[in-house]
């Protein structure tokens, strides 16, 4: 993990960090002193919603603030808990006619504080709630004793249903028979690849505890704190990231763990499942995130029976930079039951405000209704910056994941390639297609050897990528290789063209397969296209039409420095060793040049990459 940062002292972060937050909501204002960031003009019909802790976990709590979600925010100096003093500011900046609820994470100095501000502020006459946010399943009942669970990203989702239910009036005393019915049924657990770095302190691995480059720790918490067990060798203990999942879910599901086992969840397609939310603590890509999801998904369904009702993914409660996640659910339904049988009247409806529910003194059945308010909450409209997710277009799950694989290939089945001689008709002799393949298996083999040489210059001046992408090409023409139709030229090169572009990717990609394409165009209207003299007009050609798709000329140094020369020496009749050395020279070229366009401004290995499949 990177110890370093683009401010190098904690000196005035948070202040800048919460001027930033308010910077991008117009809704909101930001009290300096306290360092309090609040809704300008919170209604006062409804009640105040606050939360805080220390700074480091933003978006929370920052930038939840915002319409149906938080009335305001206190920041504590990094992972410090904010004062009483501070919280009661916030209370002052945010007056309601109904009352303050608080969501409070479960770590002492924060309750400790919260709990100061709240008997401060009775003391003015203030209804005051508050609701604590336990839920990571790794410290058990055994470790946490009388300390209780660590609040972890189970907050801003509670943050969240509260918010939206008191946007519609929802008065104190149900917001908070609500708010402990939702944090009773969460559960969550960490996982991190290293701890966080605060910026400023001692970058030394000692000092910073840091975890080994194989090094993995299950359950950690928000702060660094230790978790349920350290991984030393990641791949050869677990197996990877889905033996990592697996394991994660076993600590959140496993109802034989009389330690952990806080919450229930119940299995089957006919059972309204549960919230999934996959965190991001910091320091992980989105591409990763977005496959810890794929991951985790694929084992609920698959392995535990379990449907997600919702399913949530973003940056929601951090831990500063930690390259890490977590998993949170929500058994909706079991905080659907509590919350019912807790008070009367029953959850609210689209149709029936609390007023009105509490004026006509019914009962609305539990079950599906119950159920279906709590997610009318979640998915209640917030403009709330920090807050991520789609309110829209859920169904009853399960989803029918391979329902929709089948209509995306239905709707693709038009515009599927097809490898064929119609165009070049009966018109061309067949090619010796034992002398192509030993070319072209040569071919592969030279740009699989030159590789790893070609990745280590770009990883030095470009993305790192430029081998690796020429040998992704060459390894899937090899598995391909019973599909190319070898005795017919155009046919023979429209599919290489096609496996090109789906293995390749990126600009290199594109521009070997726009070639490939346009030279198995030109091939097909000629008679007899295994003549050099074909062959060169078609390269001339395809060279014409891929000009059209890039402002890359010779001297540019990008791989048309190679490719031109080639084209052209074949243009001239000089054959096809003489066109693969001008493109060697080509490429060489491009050593002294001035880079012009692209990651050619740093490196020439796109034009030998160029000469090399030449």
């Amino acid at each position: 993990m990177s110890t370093k940062h683009v401010f190098e002292s904690t000196d005035g972060l948070v202040f800048a960090g919460l001027r930033g937050a308010v910077a991008v909501n117009p809704a909101v204002r930001l009290h300096a002193p306290h360092k309090v960031v609040y809704l300008d003009s919170p209604p006062k019909d409804q009640v105040s919603i606050i939360s805080g802790g220390g700074a480091g976990h933003e978006p929370a709590h920052a930038l939840y603030v915002g319409k149906g979600m938080l009335t305001a925010a206190v920041s504590g100096d990094i992972f410090a808990s904010p004062s009483a003093s501070q919280i009661l500011s916030a209370v002052s900046l945010v007056p309601s006619d109904k009352g303050v609820l608080f969501i409070v994470n479960q770590y002492t100095g924060d309750k400790l504080n919260f709990g100061l501000a709240a008997e401060r502020a009775r003391a003015r006459d203030i209804q005051v709630e508050t609701v604590i946010v336990g839920d990571d399943v790794s410290v058990g009942r055994l470790r946490g004793g009388l300390v209780g669970r660590r609040g972890l990203a189970g907050n801003p989702l509670v943050c969240k249903i509260l918010g939206a239910a008191s946007a519609r009036e929802m008065p104190l005393p149900l917001l908070s028979a609500l708010g402990r019915a939702v944090t009773s049924n969460l559960a969550t657990i960490a996982a991190s690849l290293d701890h966080c770095h605060v910026p400023g302190r001692d970058k030394s691995a000692d000092a910073r505890g840091a975890l080994g480059d194989s090094e993995c720790e299950i359950g950690m918490g928000l702060h660094n704190e230790p978790g349920v067990r350290k991984v030393w060798r990641v791949k050869e203990e677990l197996g990877g990231a889905r033996e990592l999942v697996r394991e994660m879910l076993r600590y959140l599901l496993d109802e034989g763990d009389k330690d952990r086992a806080f919450v229930r969840f119940e299995r089957g397609e006919e059972e309204t499942g549960p919230l999934l939310m996959i965190n991001n603590l910091g320091g992980l890509s989105v591409l990763e995130l977005s496959a810890i999801v794929s991951e985790t998904l694929s084992q609920l369904e698959h392995e535990h029976h379990i449907f997600p009702s919702r399913v949530f993914s973003g940056t929601y409660m951090t831990s500063l930079n930690a390259p890490g996640f977590s998993i949170t659910l929500l058994n909706v339904s079991a905080a659907a039951v509590s919350f019912s049988t807790s008070h009367t009247p029953s959850p609210i409806t689209p149709s029936q405000s609390p007023t009105a529910a509490a004026s006509a003194g019914t009962s609305t059945p539990v079950a599906q209704s119950a159920v279906e308010d709590i997610l009318r909450l979640v998915d209640a409209p917030t403009d709330a910056l920090g807050w991520t997710g789609v309110s829209g277009g859920w169904t009853r799950p399960p989803r029918a994941r391979e329902e929709e694989q089948t209509a995306a290939e239905e709707r693709t089945r038009g515009m599927a390639e097809v490898d064929s001689d119609a165009g070049e008709g009966m018109r061309s002799k067949s090619m010796d297609a034992d002398i192509v393949q030993r070319a072209l298996r040569s071919a592969c083999e030279a740009v699989l050897e030159a590789g790893p040489e070609l990745t280590s210059m770009d990883t030095v001046y470009g993305d790192g990528d430029c081998g690796e992408t020429l040998a992704a090409g060459a390894k899937a023409i090899q598995s391909a290789w019973s599909t190319i139709p070898f005795s017919r030229a155009a046919p023979t090169v429209s599919r290489i063209s096609h496996i090109v572009e789906s293995a390749m990717g990126g600009t290199s990609g594109a521009l070997y397969a726009l070639f490939l394409s346009s030279l198995s165009t030109s091939l097909r209207t000629y008679t007899h296209p295994q003549s050099a003299a074909d062959w060169s007009r078609a390269a001339s050609d395809a060279l014409s039409a891929l000009s059209q798709y890039t402002p890359a000329r010779p001297g540019d140094r990008t791989l048309i420095d190679a490719l031109v020369p080639f084209c052209s020496a074949l243009e001239d009749g000089k054959g096809l060793d003489p066109a693969v050395e001008a493109a060697w020279v080509g490429a060489e070229a491009t050593r002294g040049m001035r880079p012009k366009l692209g990651r050619a401004t740093a490196c020439e290995t796109g034009c030998e990459g160029m000469a090399m499949a030449l």
